[in-house]
């Protein structure tokens, strides 16, 4: 197993097994950097006059420039915990594949187009349905018979939601869609429309699927939003851990939410006894 935590620009540490790695981010002294900067700018002053006006806006640009590159270095190393883990890879690997045999089938048409972002358009409504109906199935008795078709894994990561391996979608559940779903789909869409259509479709699809795992995956370690929209997603996918499990499905996507009713103000929300507990619900 392995976990990833970091400060804004200070450690990951990942474990894995009993055996434990840590990469440092540190601050180097503001003056070497400083001097670096003026020495660049003093090589440039010829044809850039304007590269270093005070030697304060050298520090801060100085400063600012290192805590890009902290931030950089610490996002690569997760995205190295990131590929640890098997989703990943077959995700990647088919959307490889996907895009590779779409290129031998022609070019793109305006209708590849139009489905390209009817899959879009569709994404964030399939994460939500999923999340409602399958990962957040109530326990039900039909006939006698108890009906729970819940994902046990999912129930876990409510519970420690910290634990990495746990964040990825199960490897079988992946494996089946890659191998018998995506076939059974585009078998059954070339009875009637044509294959490059079919493959394009699949493109798109699992470009958004690898999408939704690095967001997912990067919610749950410890990097911090810096822009708007990762923020909002931020935000809301911590609200749907922490604070309300009937609230907030979208994960890579908010639209779903907005929608269907499912994105109130959350100081209007009460906290769920059972947010970190769905089978407290039953």
């Amino acid at each position: 197993m392995a976990q990833i935590v970091s400060t804004k620009f200070g450690m990951w540490t990942r474990t894995h097994a009993s055996r434990t790695r840590s990469l440092r981010v540190t601050r180097t002294k503001p003056s070497f950097w400083h001097e670096t900067y003026l020495n660049a700018a003093k090589n440039e002053s010829a044809t850039s006059p304007n590269v270093l006006r005070k030697s304060a806006e050298g520090t801060m640009a100085a400063n600012l420039l290192l805590e890009e590159q902290a931030r950089v270095k610490v996002l690569m190393a997760g995205a190295g915990v990131f590929y640890r883990y098997p989703s990943p890879w077959v995700i990647t690997v088919t959307m490889i594949a996907t895009w590779a045999w779409r290129a031998t089938l022609g070019p793109v048409t305006w209708i590849d187009v139009v489905l390209g972002l009817g899959v879009i358009a569709f994404w964030p409504f399939q994460e939500w349905l999923i999340h409602v109906f399958i990962l957040h199935f109530k326990p039900r008795t039909i006939l006698g018979r108890r009906i729970d078709i819940r994902r046990r894994k999912h129930r876990k990561h409510r519970t420690a939601p910290w634990v990495l391996s746990d964040v990825f979608v199960p490897i079988r559940t992946l494996l089946t869609v890659v191998l018998l779903g995506l076939p059974a789909f585009v078998f059954a869409w070339t009875r009637v429309f044509d294959l490059a259509l079919a493959v394009s479709i699949l493109a798109v699809f699992s470009a958004f699927g690898l999408i939704y795992e690095w967001i997912h995956y990067l919610v749950h370690t410890g990097w911090k939003p810096r822009t708007k929209l990762y923020k909002q997603l931020w935000q809301h996918h911590r609200w749907h851990h922490f604070k309300n499990e009937n609230y907030w499905y979208g994960v890579t996507r908010l639209e779903g939410d907005w929608l269907l009713g499912t994105a109130p103000d959350a100081t209007e929300v009460p906290t769920s006894p059972t947010a970190k507990n769905l089978d407290a619900r039953e």
